[in-house]
């Protein structure tokens, strides 16, 4: 009998709350880990706001499962400088690598994408 693959289940919103300001280059690190794991399935558990860049390690996860009362996105709120061409970058390969519509995610930082 084979085990039973590994599946881990990251909670965004500990205590239900909105999740908080996290730099960016944290947010990098943590969805790089994410993306390096390949034998274990990540679920990504968002039941209330992940904007900043704490979208990032959310978007790395294999599956996203969110609540009715959840939202994700606005990658950038509060940021004063502009967004740097590592992170586009970045963010695209983080939806390519996850199958998820590079635009969607691009949209995050820039709202006037079309």
């Amino acid at each position: 009998v084979l085990p039973a693959p590994l599946k881990i289940v990251y909670d965004f919103n500990p205590d239900g709350q909105p999740s908080g300001p996290a730099p960016y280059g944290l947010c990098r690190e943590l969805a790089a880990f994410l993306l390096g794991l390949n034998d274990v399935t990540t679920i990504a558990f968002v039941h209330a706001d992940v904007t900043r860049h704490a979208v990032l390690p959310v978007l790395a996860c294999r599956e996203i499962v969110m609540s009715r009362e959840s939202r994700l996105g606005d990658a950038v709120r509060d940021q004063a400088e502009p967004v740097g061409k590592d992170q586009l970058v970045f963010y695209r390969e983080v939806a390519e690598a996850r199958g998820r519509p590079a635009a969607i995610v691009l949209k995050m930082l820039d709202r006037d994408l079309e």
